[in-house]
């Protein structure tokens, strides 16, 4: 059969990259073999066959009289992004213990030159299929920017009719676009995930684990077992106006590193100079790509982009010096002119754009490099790197956003979230074989444990402000899990159980509203034991009494702090130019107009040679002058404690006459700005507006 001819989703689809696993010395040039221990299982390469395809051997052997299983498997060393993936099989299934998987991640650990020492931003599972059930066949999607948060589990039905992957080879295909992450099974679609976030080209894993961690029940008299591929493909399409940058604005940040911007590499006399920064000065989010020394330096940040479709390419960055001594973009390839771009500088220390366009790509890659060999304290800002191809015909399907289907944030207003993934408190398991679910919760993925093992979970929030509290609890549910669990609340009063089952649908549970201290917590256990069921485990959230009615404010309304460039605007973190913030001027709140008139959702705004400003709104015109105490609106005149003037390079206006001319309600706290559209309880409590980070 042809390449041509097998599954891809559409005829746009052009084959990129090939592997049919019939040369072990072109593979080993391509790849790398999975090795090393991984849930109490070995991986080893004496278990993988390059011959007439890909054979991994689920294996045992003893090691100081404990048995230990063994599989493999192989890693791409390329690196893949938006397009379609496809491998055909034939997976183990004689008994328990072997988990094959088709997948895309990155990795950690990288030598920074063939491969980033950091990409680990998300996982695509294609499959996973354990032998002891190879009639099931497991899809997921995992994110790995800012704590691991599985939602696979939860999100796009998973539509097929079940077969055995150990009797019959099958095909299976996911097709990862910029809006929406497609499976096919056999050529029909089976499941479907609006809106997948973050990207970055990762490693492809063809890999079988072996472990008891899958299945006890193993039979040894059953191995060795195989499972096998017989080929792996890849497909890229022409995507105007999509960015093929990893990290564009470096705001996927290891907090514990920014050293390394993930994604990216470094080279240079003083890789040390290369650095991610948090600041408020961005161009766009919180961080930036920072060049700086305080020695004269060398220092490269670079990025590779393979498989790209053969184009014309537009290459566009946002760059901030005020001396361009020394500081360079170089734009290569193979068979492709080299650009050398200069920064350009700015006295004031301003963004400045670099734009390239026709750069004509045809052999698929593209490198990126910025280069800085400068004088000590010569700095660099770099934000907002984009590749977009200009020229491909127009992709077969809509690939900008679904509409309905943007995460909120998450505001957390000094809730204590405890869990494997929460940010407070303490989260403590006991019992034997704790496992990784598939499975998702609120904060990221569960937790599992047999409940012979008898596991047990504790939550502890450690409350800082004794005080009344609700307590919220995230039941994991599957038709695998207890029948019957209970949660112990200890709170100053005594205890309280609940009795629930983990076997209908997951849902976030309200435990009720107590009195806690420090040495308040909550625990979990199963009130059975059964070799077959799991106790499931996520995340128990601590709110002080008044948080979910504030939260339930700002979902309707405008926040803004004094001082800052950034506010909420129905919960969502919006930022305005860093330049124009909010302001006071003699006591009165003054906001950019220009930088506002969105968030109220303004049309159109005009200003004549006189400075009349003229903004239409709905039915009806709003007007100031520069200069002016009076406003008009509705033709009503009014008049304003201060004067709509220039600042910072921006028109300001008093808030307070923005708000009444767009039919809004302004409500002070000590420290903020809320705008709503109906008056607020003067009783509510906004202290918790001090704990939220966005502002």
């Amino acid at each position: 059969m042809k390449a041509d001819s097998y599954f891809k989703p559409h005829p746009q689809y052009m084959l990129a990259f090939e592997e049919d696993f019939h040369d072990k010395k072109h593979v080993e040039e391509r790849w790398i073999y999975r090795e090393g221990e991984r849930l109490g299982g070995l991986n080893e390469e004496e278990n993988v066959t390059i011959a007439n395809g890909l054979t991994v051997r689920m294996d045992y052997k003893t090691i100081e009289d404990q048995v230990v299983y063994t599989g493999g498997g192989l890693i791409s060393k390329d690196l893949f992004g938006y397009g379609y993936y496809e491998v055909k099989g034939t997976l183990f299934g004689g008994t328990g213990g072997l988990h094959s998987s088709f997948w895309s991640m990155g990795m950690g650990g990288g030598d920074g030159v063939t491969m980033p020492k950091k990409n680990i931003i998300l996982e695509i599972d294609g499959y996973e299929v354990d032998s002891g059930r190879p009639s099931l066949i497991g899809t997921n999607l995992h994110y790995y920017i800012g704590g691991q948060k599985t939602i696979g589990g939860q999100i796009g039905t998973l539509d097929y009719e079940p077969f055995d992957t150990s009797k019959e080879s099958f095909v299976l295909g996911y097709e990862w676009l910029p809006n929406q992450l497609n499976w096919y099974l056999n050529g029909t679609l089976i499941r479907r995930i609006k809106n997948p976030k973050f990207y970055g080209p990762q490693n492809v894993w063809l890999t079988a684990l072996a472990s008891d961690y899958f299945d006890r029940h193993i039979c040894l008299e059953s191995l060795p077992g195989e499972s096998s591929w017989a080929y792996f493909r890849y497909y890229n399409l022409p995507l105007n106006g999509v960015n093929m940058v990893v990290n564009s604005s470096f705001e996927y940040v290891d907090p514990q590193d920014t050293s390394i911007p993930i994604g990216w590499y470094k080279s240079g006399n003083q890789p040390e100079a290369s650095m991610v920064l948090q600041t408020d000065m961005a161009y766009d989010g919180d961080y930036v790509l920072r060049h700086y020394h305080e020695q004269d330096y060398d220092v490269n940040t670079w990025l590779k982009i393979s498989f790209l479709p053969a184009g014309t390419y537009t290459f566009e960055a946002k760059v901030k010096t005020t001396d361009s001594k020394g500081h360079t973009i170089v734009i290569s390839s193979e068979h492709l002119q080299t650009y050398k771009l200069s920064v350009p500088s700015d006295d004031n220390n301003q963004w400045q754009t670099v734009l390239l366009k026709d750069i004509g790509i045809t052999s698929g890659e593209c490198k990126i490099m910025f280069n800085s060999k400068a004088d000590a304290g010569s700095e660099l800002w770099i934000d907002c790197v984009t590749l977009q191809q200009v020229d491909g015909e127009e992709t077969y399907t809509d690939v900008t956003t679904f509409d309905g289907e943007i995460e909120k944030p998450y505001l957390n207003l000094g809730e204590i979230r405890v869990g494997p993934h929460g940010d407070s408190g303490y989260y403590v398991e006991s019992g034997n074989h704790w496992q990784n679910s598939g499975l998702a919760g609120l904060l990221g993925g569960s937790r599992c444990c047999l409940t012979a093992n008898e596991p047990t979970v504790v939550y502890r929030p450690g409350i800082e402000e004794p005080g009344q509290y609700h307590v919220w609890f995230y039941n994991v549910c599957y038709e695998n899990r207890a029948e019957a669990i209970q949660v112990d609340i200890h709170h100053t009063k005594g205890c309280t159980r609940k009795q629930l089952s983990q076997k209908s649908d997951s849902t976030h549970i309200h435990l009720g509203y107590f009195a806690l201290d420090k040495s308040s917590y909550v625990n979990l256990h199963s009130l059975t034991k059964n070799e077959e069921e799991f106790l499931s485990a996520e995340s128990v959230i601590f709110e002080k009494d008044n948080t979910r009615e504030v939260r339930q404010i700002l979902d309707q309304s405008i926040l803004m702090k004094v001082g800052s460039h950034k506010l909420l605007s129905s919960g969502v973190p919006v930022k305005i130019n860093y330049r124009q913030k909010v302001i006071k001027v003699n006591d009165t709140v003054m906001v950019p107009l220009n930088e506002m008139m969105a968030v109220f959702g303004a049309g159109t705004i005009e200003m004549d040679e006189e400075e009349h400003i003229t903004i239409f709104y709905q039915d009806y015109m709003i007007r100031f002058k520069i200069g002016s105490y009076d406003f008009y609106y509705k033709k009503n005149k009014q008049e304003m404690k201060e004067r709509c003037q220039r600042i910072n390079d921006g028109i300001y206006v008093p808030l307070k006459a923005l708000v009444e001319a767009f039919g809004r309600i302004l409500n002070y706290t000590d420290h903020y700005c809320l705008i709503t559209m109906d008056r607020v309880n003067t009783n509510t409590d906004f202290n918790c507006l001090h704990k939220l980070g966005h502002l």
